[in-house]
């Protein structure tokens, strides 16, 4: 049977006799045998060629594949041509499987050349895939070495976008970026206006609180959030009895029976909403105090002021509001350190107890300002 691969090759059974090895060694360096043996394959080959025309043409081909691409994803179309107009063939006779998984990496319909296993398609291991395909009239045959580049996704990024009014707040949406990444991923990202962030009032002035003022021990579940406490009062603040500098509360609070033995603790209690907690770069408080206060975030202690040593329901202020020639005022603190872990997306409370500096306090008084200022996102 005489084949071509790559060139014109005589082969007989086992035997195998190249013409471009003669033409390099020379036919006086073949025995008698062989001489007969060309001779005669030289004159099958011409009568193959006369009797069966020349065989198919197929020259070398390079494709190009991305590494993402799926399974079944056509790589290219083999290009073959035949004199006589026979209807050609094609066939893998050296596929690739770089990941040795028994599975190679293309496969034919017709003659179109198709990816079979794109887990073999890594171009930081292998930059191009080559095989051999041969093509075939019925009777002669000829190969060719496809090359297939590997080359990456193509990096696309899309933008939606929407009109940014001029009084924009911090963190408006402008828009939303698409984009995929080398490893076919893909990700999203919300653009925000760059606009300076704004603190945002989260409890202000006159703002109604939950308050329990019938001096009972409330331990600590009265902190949490998840308290009930439906059976409490209710009132617009600033809260409490008495005077604070020359302004007189909007709710008045109960100090008990006995005005020489006043209560020493009152409890109480506001709901809050924030939207994006990790945002939280600081809190700033304004606190109209009367005697002293410990503040807690959703049950956890992050600030106390004239209450040092105090721990119990029963005991005093460490200090007194407005003693001496100290004029009552507004104490302003920002906490910076820990917001995170007190702060929760959505609701919140903030839980004050207000401690008398003596049980014959003449004045109790709350009312509070909280604001929270925004980082910018990414920052």
């Amino acid at each position: 049977m005489l084949h071509f691969i790559g060139g014109l090759t005589l082969q007989k059974e086992h035997d195998k006799v190249s013409l471009s090895s003669i033409a390099h060694h020379g036919i006086n360096d073949l025995g008698p045998f062989m001489m007969k043996y060309l001779l005669i394959s030289v004159l099958w080959a011409f009568l193959l060629v006369f009797v069966h025309g020349q065989g198919p043409v197929f020259n070398d081909q390079t494709f190009e594949v991305s590494e993402s691409s799926a399974i079944g994803a056509e790589v290219g179309v083999l290009i073959a041509t035949d004199r006589e107009g026979d209807d050609l063939t094609f066939s893998i006779v050296i596929n690739a499987d770089p990941d040795n998984d028994q599975v190679p990496a293309f496969l034919i319909d017709g003659d179109r050349l198709l990816v079979a296993d794109s887990g073999d398609f890594d171009g930081q291991e292998e930059e191009a895939l080559s095989i051999i395909v041969q093509v075939s009239d019925g009777v002669l045959s000829t190969n060719a070495l496809i090359t297939v580049n590997l080359i990456g996704p193509e990096n696309r990024i899309s933008l939606s976008s929407s009109v940014l009014p001029e009084n924009a707040i911090p963190f408006t949406l402008v828009g939303t970026l698409s984009t995929t990444d080398s490893d076919s991923d893909s990700h999203s990202y919300r653009l925000l206006a760059e606009t300076e962030p704004v603190p945002s009032e989260l409890i202000v002035y006159s703002d109604e609180w939950i308050y329990l003022d019938d001096g009972s021990d409330q331990g600590i579940a009265w902190r949490e959030i998840e308290f009930n406490d439906e059976d409490w009062l209710s009132g617009d603040s600033p809260l409490g009895y008495g005077a604070f500098g020359s302004d007189t509360p909007t709710t008045i609070v109960s100090f008990g029976d006995d005005s020489n033995n006043k209560i020493p603790t009152t409890y109480f209690r506001h709901y809050f909403e924030v939207d994006y907690p990790l945002l939280v770069d600081s809190l700033a408080i304004d606190l109209e105090v009367d005697d002293g206060a410990i503040l807690y975030m959703n049950g956890i202690e992050f600030l106390r002021y004239r209450a040092d040593g105090t721990g119990s329901f029963d005991d005093f202020a460490s200090e007194t509001a407005g003693a001496g020639d100290v004029l009552e005022s507004v104490s302003r603190f920002v906490v910076t350190d820990g917001l995170a872990q007190i702060l929760r997306e959505g609701t919140n409370v903030l839980a004050v107890e207000v401690h008398q500096a003596n049980g014959t306090s003449s004045d109790l008084w709350l009312n509070l300002g909280l604001e929270a200022t925004l980082r910018m996102a990414g920052a």
